[in-house]
């Protein structure tokens, strides 16, 4: 399957939304780069985010290598806690349609208890999906970048969300990690990124924290 191109944001999504606003509106249309989109979200006494950075052999910038460290990073230090069900509720947004083959193959060559939201899906399964993962029936659910783009609205359930890439567009950030309004739980949101998601990454943190991750000696933050 090819990497498919991904439409303008602005067409899909609305001047403003509330998500995260405190008596009012936010304008996810212009977030300068320097500020980014989570300050703008608020910081909910139940949400979490920690970001954790990619090993990337010799520093390498070949996306090919890159990707291979992102799965390798994921298979090392994620899929044994899903694969004990220590995640419960766990979301796990690919931003990318190849990536999301790997990762799901991955998942099911584990026997991971997994259910997936893709733009090849039909209606009725991404229905069944949804159901399943809002009720506990599956521990996690794998949702592409391209479905979630044209259909935007966060599966209920999630209590842990794994970004294995960040989405391009930073309103798609704060929308799967602001909590449900019927959420009783906490909220755990875990990136990953490389040297080459410095652009996402300073959408939705700002530039000045993106360059201090992604240059920094720590390779997990707490934010």
């Amino acid at each position: 399957m090819a990497r498919s191109p991904t439409p303008d944001v602005r067409s899909f999504f609305p001047r403003h939304s509330r998500a995260g606003a405190v008596g009012g509106t936010l304008d996810l249309t212009h977030i300068p780069d320097d500020q980014g989109v989570l300050p703008l979200l608020g910081r909910p006494h139940d949400t979490r985010h920690i970001v954790r950075r990619i090993t990337v052999p010799r520093q390498s910038r070949d996306p090919s290598v890159v990707e291979d460290a992102r799965l390798n990073h994921f298979l090392t230090h994620l899929l044994p806690a899903l694969r004990a069900g220590s995640l419960p509720g766990c979301l796990i947004y690919v931003n990318d349609s190849l990536d999301f083959n790997r990762v799901a193959a991955a998942l099911a060559k584990e026997s991971v208890d997994c259910a997936m939201l893709s733009e090849d899906v039909s209606d009725t399964a991404a229905k069944e999906a949804k159901r399943s993962f809002a009720a506990g029936m599956v521990g996690a659910l794998l949702l592409s970048g391209r479905h979630f783009f044209y259909h935007r609205t966060p599966p209920r359930g999630t209590r842990h969300l794994i970004f294995y890439s960040l989405p391009l567009h930073a309103p798609l950030f704060a929308t799967l990690a602001t909590p449900h309004p019927s959420s009783t739980g906490a909220l755990t949101v875990v990136s990953l990124v490389s040297s080459l998601d410095a652009a996402p990454l300073a959408r939705i943190l700002g530039r000045s924290r993106a360059r201090n991750i992604l240059n920094g000696k720590q390779d997990i933050r707490t934010l």
